[in-house]
């Protein structure tokens, strides 16, 4: 995947987004629904023709007979929905959606077997999570090409890649869809590396286009901090009411618009997590359902002592796993392993032994280890160390150990 194009489908109930990141291009570039135009949104709709078996998706199934809306959290929740008299899986409707969404990118190049392809929601749950890697199994798109986020991962990746300028201070982003408003502040830990970033949520229950009623919502969202950027995203801020507001938007802070920063936000993320592969990640987000420790196994190389990441911080504690394999010189027996945990935000270093009793190394033999890590949940994850053998030189004894450690770090 070292050259693969990122697809992005940011959906919700109402509207989905289309992006896509080739390799050589400077930023996402945005679907649009009609040529020279900034139109992105995709209605998220599907509709059947009666007594047929013919199906449209998105403006072409606005407003026709069996217009169906509202599939996407019933797909979460194995759901079914009765159209045309017939009772149809809401999980089916969704591969529907998303199978005739990335149709619209075919001409891009989009190879299944090559390229990424990332879906950001409002709450990216385990059971949202456990749907769309379905649909794309569904899709026949392999499943370590396939990557879930939610809005407040996106935008901290999407914010992160603009100009260092634009967070000197805190970032506030203004989210307004269907009379409902988010405001999410974005913080930058700059006193720790890699730094953190952390998003806050504040919901407001219900607003209609009124400066003056907006005007009341910042008093809110801005309160006594500084902030040096604003973001108005959402088609709530479309149209001249806001002038009073936007005056103040703009005293002493950049205000941008737009539509699309989850979308683009979420191709950064998968680029951002394809680099930390080989590279030291620039930031780490902390939000949701990451871990928030780094899980290391201590261990020697080319004479030194080394720390080979097992989980990395920063991830969803769903994807956060990893192993590597050791090699140990006889003789040795009764020995242990060492773990290193290393949070991000708070407390000290913690090193904890893995003591594997019962296993020997003879002298003159050589015998490989291999070390696996996986979260459990945000705040818990297993070790497995299994005996692997050494080819002919080392018959393996067929020893294997678990254990259950805590992550630290984690917010009181």
């Amino acid at each position: 995947m070292d050259q693969m194009t990122i697809f992005c489908v940011d959906m919700n109930e109402y509207y989905s987004q289309l992006c896509y990141f080739r390799p050589d291009d400077k930023e996402p570039i945005s679907y649009g629904l009609y040529a020279g135009t900034e139109n992105y949104l995709i209605p998220m709709v599907v509709a059947k023709e009666p007594e047929v078996s013919r199906w449209y998706v998105g403006t072409e199934a606005v407003g026709r007979l069996y217009e169906i809306t509202g599939f996407l959290e019933k797909a979460f929740r194995k759901e079914s929905i009765l159209v045309d008299g017939e009772e149809i899986p809401a999980f089916s409707l969704l591969v529907l959606y998303v199978r005739r969404v990335l149709g619209l990118v075919s001409s891009v190049g989009c190879q299944k077997d090559r390229d990424g392809f990332v879906f950001c929601l409002e709450r990216a749950s385990k059971a949202a999570r456990e749907t769309l890697r379905a649909v794309c199994e569904e899709l026949e798109i392999p499943g370590d090409h396939v990557f879930i986020t939610d809005k407040k991962e996106a935008l901290s990746y999407y914010i992160m890649n603009q100009e260092p300028g634009l967070r000197m201070y805190d970032v506030l982003i203004t989210d307004y869809w269907h009379k409902q408003v988010h405001g999410f502040t974005l913080h930058t830990d700059r006193s720790v590396s890699p730094q953190v970033v952390s998003v806050t949520e504040t919901v407001i229950q219900s607003m209609e286009k009124e400066d003056e009623a907006f005007y009341q919502v910042l008093d809110e969202l801005l309160g006594q901090k500084s902030f040096s950027a604003v973001f108005l995203v959402g088609s709530g801020f479309e149209g001249e009411w806001m002038k009073r507001s936007l005056n103040r938007l703009c005293t002493g802070r950049r205000v941008f618009f737009g539509m699309n920063l989850y979308a683009k936000g979420a191709c950064y993320y998968v680029r951002e997590k394809r680099r930390v592969e080989t590279e030291t990640p620039a930031f780490v987000y902390l939000g949701g359902g990451n871990v928030l420790s780094n899980v290391c196994l201590k261990a020697w190389h080319q004479g030194k002592e080394t720390d080979v990441t097992l989980i990395q911080a920063g991830l969803h504690w769903q994807d956060a796993k990893g192993s590597a394999d050791i090699l140990l010189k006889g003789p040795k027996e009764n020995l242990s392993l060492n773990l290193c945990l290393y949070p991000l935000k708070k407390g000290q270093p913690q090193e904890i032994p893995l003591s594997l009793p019962g296993f020997v190394v003879a002298k003159d033999t050589v015998a490989r280890l291999s070390v696996t890590a996986k979260a459990l949940s945000r705040k818990k994850f297993a070790v497995m160390v299994k005996d692997c053998g050494f080819g002919e030189l080392y018959k393996s004894q067929g020893r294997s150990y678990e254990f259950t450690f805590d992550f630290i770090g984690e917010e009181k």
